[in-house]
């Protein structure tokens, strides 16, 4: 056993499937919950947000000036007004395909209008890769090295 680890396919394989393992059980924590990583610039904010299955992705731009700063939130399940989130802004485009969307949208709800560009990405967009990478590099036969040719010999 302790052969069967030699190399970095086998060693990435294994980190492979551990990254594979966390986004699956983010897929079945964001079913119940949200979590979101906002970065704060002056005029910028940029999110990250893994939520009803998906990773959120967004770039929300207003006229308000703000102070830079990063925080982390972690929330309770969304409730059905943010499930579409372009569902609240006039759409300038938007594109669907197998349940991911990206577009640009934008907000005149409040008094500093904004404009929200997302993409939305299922989490098995990042699983199912992972997985089948994984299982090629843990399951494949290393290459055996073949005896170079010493000069003079």
């Amino acid at each position: 056993m302790p052969r069967f680890f030699h190399g970095w396919r086998r060693k990435t394989g294994l980190v492979t499937l551990v990254v594979a393992l966390a986004v699956t059980a983010m897929q079945f924590r964001s079913r119940d919950a949200f979590d979101g990583l906002y970065l704060d610039g002056k005029q910028t904010q940029y999110s990250f947000v893994s939520a009803d299955s998906q990773f959120r992705f967004m770039r929300r731009t207003s006229r308000l000036r703000q102070p830079i700063f990063i925080h982390w939130i972690i929330g309770a399940k969304l409730d059905d007004t943010c499930r579409d989130p372009f569902a609240r802004g006039n759409v300038e485009w938007r594109r669907d395909w197998l349940h991911a969307n990206c577009g640009v949208f934008s907000v005149q709800e409040t008094q500093f209008p904004m404009r929200v560009q997302l993409l939305a990405v299922p989490h098995w967009f990042l699983i199912l890769p992972l997985t089948l990478l994984s299982a090629y590099l843990l399951l494949s036969r290393p290459r055996q090295s073949s005896p170079t040719k010493t000069e003079g010999a």
